[in-house]
């Protein structure tokens, strides 16, 4: 596996980790539209991370 792959999957592991947390507070949000907002910053944390992850990790630690 290489550095890149492994980068995302960490990301991916943080990036699920953050949806939860924001989709557990986007429950107890009373307003319709603080509830999509959430929910769509959620989703966003599902695919920003691991991308990140998978261009970081390898300048970080030295891979090609």
């Amino acid at each position: 596996m290489t550095l890149a792959l492994l980068g995302a999957l960490i990301g991916l592991g943080i990036g699920y980790a953050a949806f939860e947390a924001v989709n557990a507070l986007s429950r107890k949000v009373e307003k319709a539209e603080t509830k999509r907002v959430l929910r769509i910053a959620g989703f966003s944390d599902l695919i920003i991370f691991p991308v990140v992850g998978y261009f970081v990790v390898p300048m970080l630690f030295g891979g090609a």
